[in-house]
């Protein structure tokens, strides 16, 4: 009889182990699993906790600038300028919508995404100008952002300039200066087109885009 108790009690007792053993391990897996992404068009909406990109703010920061295709430069040279201290508005000072890692509703798509850019409100036909002093790379027609303008402003800062009427002010490969009209706003973009009329704006550095806010405020 004692035999008997013996053998269920050990049965018990490993039983209590195996669970354990399951639960942790579960728990390490879980832990482990890096969070996925929200992916839309491209755009990607980084989870709460993470901060995956890197903004600069420094006034004396130095960053690489790579050549442009009209450059003689090597390929592997190396120019260093100074980041902008401070940019102007690229239309009027209010936000309509602002920049967001985190995914947000958009009214226009009908769904949540990230808005890596900010919408500054602006009436239809009004001036876009440069933030900065900087050459005019790509203007082109973009099926979902309309009407954009590309810069390369001072540090090697990308300003994207999106949903602009066709009324372009500048040509490719042209110098602006910061305060320099180069279009209108238009209703182009249809991937926000239930917003109210407004230029939705973009800033890239090293290929990753970072809040305009970091520089325009």
């Amino acid at each position: 009889m004692k035999r008997i108790y013996y053998l269920l009690a050990f049965t018990l007792l490993m039983s209590v182990f195996t669970v354990c053993f399951l639960i942790g391990r579960a728990m390490v897996i879980k832990n482990d699993t890096p969070a996925t992404p929200i992916e839309n068009d491209g755009v990607v909406a980084i989870p709460y906790g993470e901060n995956a990109v890197k903004e600069t703010t420094s006034e004396t920061e130095t960053v690489e600038k790579f050549p442009q295709a009209n450059d003689n430069a090597d390929n592997n040279d190396v120019i260093e300028e100074v980041v902008p201290e401070r940019m102007q508005f690229p239309s009027s000072t209010t936000i309509l919508r602002d920049y967001s890692q985190m995914a947000i509703y958009s009214k226009s798509t009908d769904d949540w995404r990230a808005h890596q850019g900010i919408d500054y409100k602006a009436e239809i036909g009004s001036d876009v100008v440069s933030v900065y002093d900087g050459t005019v790379t790509n203007i082109y027609e973009d099926k979902l952002w309309g009407n954009c303008i590309e810069i390369i402003h001072t540090g090697n800062i990308l300003g994207i300039y999106r949903n602009l009427s066709k009324d372009i002010l500048v040509k490719v490969n042209e110098k602006v200066s910061g305060g320099q009209a180069i279009g209108k706003v238009g209703n182009s973009a249809s991937i926000e087109k239930a917003e109210e009329p407004h230029l939705h704006f973009e800033l890239w550095m090293n290929g990753e885009v970072i809040n305009p806010s970091s520089f325009i405020y």
